[in-house]
């Protein structure tokens, strides 16, 4: 039976659940190319990529006649040493995805913190709250990923989000694997809870071949909410595992510029704690094993790279 045919033909909510031919193809349509993330092969230099991922490189300062004995070692002038892994940023990656889910989830909370100063938050008809929802589309389904996203905001707006950030998860949770497939997408974002968990997610379960629509309610934590959501979310070549919509997307909000502290912290982690310079890349040449954690060592085990 050809893509087409699927597409037209009516079937019935209790064939659809079973495990048919049917199911079987409209599977492939939507999960074709998406994986977990976390599956994917580290960078190695070897194969021309642009780093190895989680090995250890080194920072420090060498400038060991300005660093004063600060009781943290015997040694009254040490050369202070910051090990660091290398880190592709990617979430497909099995060895950065966890060090990326968090970064990430970072600068979403900060969009999303953000909003709460802006006139899209204040000019609201009704005072707006962080909430979770949950949008399912059912098995049914047969369409892009872009067109089934783009019916997925639609419905999140029609309950009430008035925008946030989505996240797309294609596989589920079962005895404690995340490989059975099952297609839903995860906003964080503002809605007018009222609405949100009012008669019109009741009103969804009854439309035929609509989608599924769970309010998890407020969040104690969005970081950590999306930090969760991020390691265990699908990811595909040329598409976004993270999106925004509504009025926190990127063309009705700019993105918030970083503050005096932000650029302030950033510069301290740049920068040797004893004198202030900054940090310079190192090579160990000593014999016993290198540090795995910040240390004040001795000078001669330590070079700069050139």
């Amino acid at each position: 039976m050809s893509i087409y045919q699927l597409s037209k033909y009516k079937y019935s909510q209790n064939a659809l659940n079973g495990s048919s031919l049917i199911n079987e193809q409209l599977s492939q349509i939507q999960y074709d190319g998406w994986e977990l993330a976390g599956k994917s092969e580290p960078y190695s230099i070897e194969r021309g990529d642009k780093s190895n991922c989680g090995e250890w490189v080194y920072y420090g300062c060498k400038n060991v006649s300005k660093h004063k004995n600060n009781l943290l070692t015997n040694n009254p002038n040490p050369v202070f040493v910051k090990p660091t892994k290398y880190n592709c940023n990617r979430l497909r990656c099995s060895e950065c995805y966890t060090r990326a889910s968090y970064e990430r989830s970072l600068k979403i909370e900060k969009r999303i913190k953000h909003f709460r100063k802006t006139s899209g938050f204040y000019d609201s008809r009704s005072i707006l709250q962080e909430t979770h929802v949950i949008v399912s589309p059912r098995v049914e389904i047969n369409d892009t990923y872009e067109s089934i996203r783009s019916k997925v905001v639609k419905k999140l707006q029609d309950v009430g989000l008035v925008g946030g950030v989505l996240v797309v998860h294609h596989f589920r949770c079962e005895d404690r694997k995340y490989d059975k497939k099952g297609l839903h997408f995860h906003a964080v974002g503002f809605a007018d809870r009222a609405r949100v968990d009012g008669l019109e997610v009741k009103k969804q379960f009854k439309i035929p071949g609509g989608m599924i629509i769970k309010n998890k309610g407020s969040r104690k934590s969005v970081r950590k909410t999306i930090s969760y959501l991020l390691s265990h979310c699908s990811v595909k070549e040329g598409k976004h595992s993270i999106t925004w919509f509504g009025k926190l997307s990127y063309s009705q909000m700019k993105s918030p510029l970083p503050t005096q502290k932000e650029l302030s912290d950033l510069e301290k982690v740049r920068c040797c704690p004893m004198c202030q310079e900054r940090l310079v890349r190192l090579d160990y040449v000593g014999t016993d094993r290198p540090p795995e954690n910040i240390s004040y060592l001795n000078i001669s085990d330590w070079k700069i790279r050139k």
